[in-house]
């Protein structure tokens, strides 16, 4: 019988070590949101979070959509998930930020990829539940076989073959970011996955909206205070007030994040 449990460092590590000293075969399995071990004496699976059912009902109904179209062709190493003009530290006292609104969803469901009743039904999951169902699209499994000496023999990947259709909502959006991009003129900052950060300029903050609206884009809009920009070894540190409350993050080098990890980022709770 199969068990879950949430993973720590320590059960993970005591897990592991308590399979090696068994003196059985096991195979380890890497995804994206799990590690299950497999033997005769142990059937685990250690999950990095608890994905509500709704999160996989929603996966289930994606599923069922996709198939009804042709696998987009596509090259996901080309893709960007972020960009920015940062040269030097600065110092603005008021930045705009303008949000895509289930960005992924709605690129595949303005496609017509994803049905009305799946993308509503969508709509009812949390933030980061909507992420993962849609990133299910592009989960791996990593195989790892080991001998009953704890030695590793085998190893092999397996990719679900509807990835792509993830990675062209991706594909879609750096679009829809770059369009923006282009329309912020002067007055950009920076994009981050489905967002843009911008100096306060009342026509571009127009345009942003009438384009949006046109490409049937939901978006919300706030102002930031107290933006400070720091880079330090290439990395660019972030900090500014939303509301009363204090925002940091740092913008990775534009080579730190590639295709196969985003999913993973994107959906951790502190990204």
């Amino acid at each position: 019988m199969k068990s879950n449990w949430l993973t720590t460092d320590t059960n993970q590590k005591e897990t592991i070590n308590f399979i090696k000293k068994s003196g059985f075969p096991y195979v380890v399995v890497v995804s994206n949101y799990t590690t299950q071990i497999i033997s005769d004496i142990l059937n685990i699976r250690l999950m990095e979070t608890v994905k509500s059912n709704m999160c996989f009902a929603a996966f289930a109904k994606i599923k069922s959509d996709v198939r009804k179209h042709p696998i987009p062709v596509l090259d996901k190493n080309y893709l960007q998930y972020f960009d920015h003009n940062f040269k030097r530290d600065s110092y603005y006292p008021s930045v705009i930020n303008i949000d895509l609104k289930s960005a992924y969803a709605t690129a595949l469901y303005n496609k017509g990829i994803l049905s009305l009743g799946t993308f509503e039904y969508m709509s009812r999951l949390s933030k980061i539940d909507r992420l993962a169902c849609l990133g299910m699209l592009a989960s791996k499994k990593n195989y790892f076989n080991y001998n009953d000496k704890g030695e590793l023999t085998d190893h092999w990947k397996e990719v679900n073959p509807l990835e792509n259709f993830f990675y062209h909502a991706v594909e879609i959006i750096q679009d829809v970011m770059n369009n923006i991009q282009i329309l912020c003129g002067s007055n950009y900052l920076f994009t981050w996955v489905d967002g843009v950060y911008l100096q306060n300029d009342p026509d571009a903050i127009e345009e942003i909206g009438n384009y949006l609206k046109n490409e049937k884009y939901p978006y919300s809009i706030d102002t930031l205070h107290n933006f400070d920009v720091k880079i330090v070894n290439n990395k660019v540190k972030v900090e500014f007030l939303k509301g009363n409350e204090m925002k940091y993050f740092q913008i990775p080098a534009r080579s730190s994040i590639l295709a196969r990890d985003f999913i993973n980022f994107l959906t951790r709770p502190d990204s």
